[in-house]
């Protein structure tokens, strides 16, 4: 299908008409090229000179120049076919065929069979030949189409342009005032933006020992520290196993005095008098010996 493709992207006879035909898909566009592969392959084998006999109209097998009737086999069909088979290819059309016949080889097929195959055949060349006029005038007709639009096209591309020129025109100044104060801008920032440079490698200059020497510190500072506070986890842990023993023997100690000290709640169940009560009865024996004394 490759080959067919490029065969017929360059119009090498036969079937690339084909190409085009709504009724062919597929693997059908290729039918005529099939054909002609299989011819020359017979001829090969057989190592004989082939006659074909085709009804067939169209322009991809027929020669036929511009106002002139039909000449024969494509040239190109007869190259291809004596290059790869070193013989002769012939090619008739069936009444053509059937006249020479009856010429040359004494066979008797009836005038009248023949004009009838004649004019069959000449109904499809005209048929074909309206095909190929109505699509030269539909080209016709395409290309003048384009040729007027470009009509209509041109002045409007001509006139935008027109105004992309005037458009320049009127930015290129803008734009080169903009780029002249660019650089007049760097002429003003690049002195301070090289001082600000200098400044930060001055800066780096100063930090980076006094840092250094902090960094150093810190070092000493951790070599100094991590041994005695190594120590003092080692003087923590020995500390708690020496506390947890007595700790442990307080809290039971602490226990046992509670349990000393708490009354018995049976010897306390008995109701005690409150201070209000106390007093109340202190103040009626009060009033009591005060009647009595009176009395007396």
């Amino acid at each position: 299908m490759t080959h067919g493709l490029l065969r017929y992207s360059q119009e090498l006879p036969p079937g690339f008409e084909d190409k085009d035909n709504p009724e062919k898909k597929g693997i059908k566009i290729y039918g005529d090229l099939i054909l002609w592969f299989q011819i020359i392959d017979m001829a090969k084998e057989k190592k004989l000179p082939v006659i074909l006999v085709t009804n067939e109209t169209k322009k991809d097998w027929w020669w036929k120049p511009p106002s002139s009737k039909q000449i024969g086999p494509r040239p190109e069909l007869i190259s291809e076919f004596n290059r790869n088979t070193k013989e002769i290819f012939y090619m008739y059309a069936l009444d053509k065929f059937l006249m020479y016949s009856n010429k040359y080889l004494k066979t008797s097929i009836k005038k009248e069979y023949i004009e009838e195959v004649e004019e069959h055949r000449t109904e499809e060349e005209s048929k074909a030949q309206e095909i190929e006029d109505l699509r030269q005038s539909a080209f016709s007709h395409y290309l003048e189409q384009q040729e007027n639009m470009k009509k209509l096209i041109s002045p409007a591309i001509a006139d935008y342009l027109m105004q992309q020129e005037n458009m320049k025109k009127l930015i290129s100044p803008a734009f080169a005032d903009y780029l002249v104060q660019q650089e007049n801008m760097k002429k003003l920032i690049s002195p301070a933006f090289a001082d600000y440079l200098v400044q930060q490698e001055n800066m780096k200059k100063l930090i980076s020992p006094a840092f250094a020497d902090y960094l150093v510190q810190q070092e000493n500072m951790k070599k100094l520290i991590s041994p005695a506070f190594a120590d003092y986890l080692v003087q923590q842990e020995n500390m708690k196993k020496l506390i947890s023993p007595a700790l442990t023997c307080y809290t039971k100690q602490q226990e046992s005095i509670k349990k000393s000290l708490l009354p018995d709640m049976s010897e306390t169940a008995k109701p005690k008098k409150t201070l209000r009560s106390l007093k109340s009865s202190r103040k009626l024996d009060e009033k009591a010996g005060e009647k009595n004394s009176k009395n007396d």
